[in-house]
């Protein structure tokens, strides 16, 4: 996912070597860009019980109208390495000296990280500050979706089958469900090209279940519902797509 990622943004680099003259601080404008997104993020509720901070990777397709509002798609892929629950999750299929044992009775490789991803629609509106860039200003943005997380079990070899596919999702606490995200900060878009950003803080509420409520490591049902909490502050690269006044477009 992060290599298609890194991808996207040399293919958009690339595109951004030719562009036409927009002057955006001279009115109100439409038009629709995309703008690829770090956050930096802090697990709060049931979802700071299996992990810590983490990273999230975001990419959003927006239209904005000549009144300053704004809606479409994002979506975000976060991972993390931080775990707080990795610890008892595979007890019960370890040794006596904390090892999984293979097929070739060996001792696995196991790696576990956090892998989760978020899909919303978008709506939000950009309040001016200035009358000289009134297509600029403080950005407020509310947007409802899908939520997935869990731990990603990897077994290097894949030879446990104790940690199979069809075993591990008795261990990886898969759970998904309906997210919301709040995000206030700062949008900018000028004239130069390479200069359009924005950043802020945002906060999302998860409320899922596990898709798989039985859990081997404890030998019970967990059908309870969850509230996973992400607060971070994300930036943003915007590549905006403007349509001037003889309705050619130009891309870069």
């Amino acid at each position: 996912m992060k290599k298609y990622f890194f991808c996207f943004l040399i293919f958009v680099g690339i595109s951004t070597a030719g562009y036409a003259q927009v002057d955006v601080k001279d009115s109100l404008l439409k038009f629709t860009y995309i703008a690829p997104s770090y956050a930096f993020q802090v697990p709060g509720a049931d979802l700071a019980k299996l992990f810590g901070t983490n990273s999230n990777v975001g990419l959003e397709i927006l239209h904005k109208t000549k009144t300053n509002w704004i809606y479409g798609l994002q979506s975000s892929y976060f991972f993390s390495y931080n775990l707080r629950a990795s610890a008892g999750i595979l007890d019960s299929i370890y040794t006596q000296d904390g090892y999984v044992i293979d097929q070739n009775g060996t001792y696995a490789e196991i790696r576990l990280s956090e892998e989760g991803f978020m899909i919303n629609a978008l709506i939000g509106k950009i309040l001016p500050l200035f009358q000289v860039n009134k297509n600029s200003g403080v950005m407020i943005t509310n947007s409802i979706g899908y939520m997935q997380s869990k731990i990603k079990i990897v077994v290097l070899g894949n030879n446990a089958y104790q940690l199979s596919d069809a075993y591990k999702r008795g261990y990886d606490r898969l759970a998904a469900g309906i997210d919301l995200t709040q995000f206030i900060g700062y949008q900018y878009f000028g004239n130069n090209r390479f200069l359009n950003f924005y950043g802020g803080f945002e906060v999302t509420e998860g409320f899922t279940k596990y898709v798989y409520p039985y859990l081997y490591d404890l030998r019970e049902n967990d059908t309870s519902s969850k509230l996973d909490l992400l607060f971070g502050f994300r930036v943003g690269w915007v590549i905006p797509f403007y349509r001037n006044i003889s309705n050619r477009f130009y891309y870069y």
